[in-house]
């Protein structure tokens, strides 16, 4: 992976991906009931 050789650009590009995602994730539950992402967080799983 061309991310891992670059520590520099790296850390600061998946730090704030890594809680995005993870926040994502949450608001994804609640939201498939509301039929909100659903389709968006189905095949993320």
């Amino acid at each position: 992976m061309p991310g891992r050789r670059r520590p520099g650009p790296s850390i600061p590009t998946v730090s704030p991906s890594l809680p995005a995602h993870s926040r994502r994730q949450v608001r994804s539950s609640p939201a498939r009931d509301r039929g909100g992402d659903s389709p968006a967080a189905e095949p993320r799983r």
